[in-house]
C-alpha cells in the first residue's frame, strides 16, 4: 500500500497540473512564434519584426514591472554586464536569428531545431559551469533526440543520409546556441536582485537591456536594404 504521506494533497495536485499546463502553453507559444515568423517571411523585415514584437512585450509588462525596475535601478546598474549579455543572447540574438532563418527554411525545421535546446543547454552548462549531467537527464535527452530523428527521417533511417541542410537551418542552430547560453547565464544574475525582481521583473529588465542592440540590428538591416515595417492590419497582427 502507498503510505499516506506519499499521496499528493489537492494543493499539490493543482500545483502539478498548473505546471503541466504552463509547460504545454510554453510549447504552444514556441510553435506559434515559428509559424508567425514563417508567415512574415518576405513581407516583414526579420530584425524589424523582432524589434517591434519585443517592444510590444515590454509595453505589456510595463504596468506590472515599471515600479519594481525603478526601485531596483541601482541593482540593475550593478548587474548591467550580465543583463546586457542576457539581452544580447535572448532578446536580440535568438529572436533575430530565428526570424532571419525562417526566411530561408520552414517552420517545422525551426521546431525540430528547437528540440535540440536541451542538448545545447547541457553542453553550455558543462563548459561554463563545469556541470556534469546526470544519467537520468542524458537518458531523457537521448529519448528526445531519437524522437527528433524519427520525425526528420519520417520513420526511414536511410533518409538521414540524404538529409539536406540549408543556410536557414544553420542559422537556427546558431539561435539554439544563443538560447542555451542565455539559459545558463540566467544563473549569473545576483540571487538577491533576481528575488526582488521576480520572474516578470527579470524578463522586463532583460528586454530593457536587449532593445538597444536590437535597435542596432534594425538600423543595420535598413542600411543593407531592409524595407520599412508595413502598416497594414495583417502585419500589425503579426507583430502583436
Amino acid at each position: 500500500m502507498t503510505p499516506l504521506s506519499r499521496i499528493a494533497s489537492p494543493p499539490e495536485v493543482r500545483a502539478r497540473l498548473a505546471a503541466s499546463l504552463l509547460l504545454a502553453a510554453a510549447c504552444l507559444f514556441w510553435a506559434g512564434n515559428f509559424v508567425v515568423g514563417r508567415a512574415a517571411a518576405g513581407g516583414i523585415p526579420p530584425a524589424g519584426l523582432a524589434l517591434w514584437r519585443w517592444v510590444v512585450a515590454g509595453l505589456v509588462l510595463a504596468p506590472f514591472t515599471a515600479r519594481t525596475l525603478w526601485a531596483e535601478r541601482a541593482g540593475l546598474a550593478q548587474a548591467a554586464r550580465i543583463l546586457l549579455a542576457l539581452g544580447l543572447l535572448g532578446v536580440c540574438g535568438f529572436t533575430t536569428l530565428t526570424y532571419v532563418a525562417l526566411n530561408k527554411t520552414e517552420a517545422i525545421n525551426a521546431a525540430l531545431a528547437n528540440s535540440l535546446i536541451p542538448l545545447a543547454i547541457l553542453a553550455a552548462a558543462s563548459v561554463l559551469d563545469r556541470e556534469r549531467p546526470r544519467r537520468a537527464k542524458m537518458s531523457g535527452l537521448a529519448l528526445s533526440l531519437a524522437g527528433v530523428a524519427v520525425v526528420v527521417a519520417r520513420g526511414d533511417p536511410a533518409a538521414l543520409a540524404g538529409l539536406a541542410v540549408n543556410a536557414g537551418d544553420l542559422l537556427l542552430l546558431v539561435a539554439v546556441v544563443a538560447w542555451a547560453l542565455y539559459t545558463v547565464l540566467l544563473r549569473r544574475v545576483p540571487g538577491e536582485l533576481g528575488a526582488r525582481l521576480g520572474p516578470l521583473g527579470l524578463l522586463a529588465a532583460t528586454i530593457v537591456f536587449g532593445l538597444p542592440p536590437l535597435w542596432l540590428c534594425r538600423l543595420g538591416e535598413l542600411a543593407f536594404g531592409g524595407g520599412p515595417m508595413p502598416s497594414d492590419a495583417a502585419s500589425l497582427g503579426v507583430v502583436a
